[in-house]
């Protein structure tokens, strides 16, 4: 589970940094970069930013494009605040929204329609049934919403049952997006 490089030497050393935190990069890292290299969305919003590594692949991925991400920190996570601050102070097109996700509907509104948004705050059922519906109506005619951790690898409450719910097409890949195959 070694990611390629970017081309970006600030980025792809954040790709290391995972190995320490967590055991492997995250290959979805690099697919987020690509996705807004290809589809050059015009707003991209994180739900659940944690250190900012996905937000920043999605705003280096496309440079033209704004990326809106929200975390609250609220477990004196400083290390991954000083992370997500850090991307936010590098890349003027990414900005950061420091409140609870259900807070922010209206700062998010602020940016115009959503094409991309990233769905990675609290999993489980209750809290990400709730982001849907708070940021549903904020999605633009054709959007593209990705949802973390919804197999059952990671034991989280009711994301299968909420995946499954959903309307519209749908993709779920189980291989190994986490390093989990």
């Amino acid at each position: 589970l070694t990611e390629p490089p970017v081309g970006d030497s600030w980025l792809d050393s954040r790709y290391d940094e995972q190995v320490a935190i967590i055991g492997h990069t995250n290959p979805y890292y690099r697919l987020f970069y690509l996705i807004a290299q290809a589809l050059k969305p015009s707003l991209t919003v994180e739900l659940g930013a944690w250190r900012g590594d996905s937000s920043a692949h999605f705003a280096v991925g496309n440079p033209a494009g704004r990326v809106v991400c929200v975390d609250i920190h609220k477990d004196d996570d400083f290390a991954g605040l000083a992370k997500l601050e850090e991307a936010r102070d590098r890349l003027p097109n990414m900005y950061f929204y420091r409140m609870w996700i259900a807070n922010a509907v209206e700062f998010i509104r602020s940016h115009g329609k959503i094409d991309i948004c990233f769905f990675d705050g609290w999993h489980d059922f209750d809290h990400v049934s709730d982001d849907w519906n708070n940021y549903r109506p904020l999605l633009a005619d054709r959007a593209l919403c990705i949802f973390d951790d919804i197999t059952a690898d990671y034991n989280f409450e009711g994301m299968r049952e909420f995946w499954d719910s959903l309307p519209g097409e749908k993709y779920l890949s189980t291989e190994g997006i986490h390093g989990n195959i």
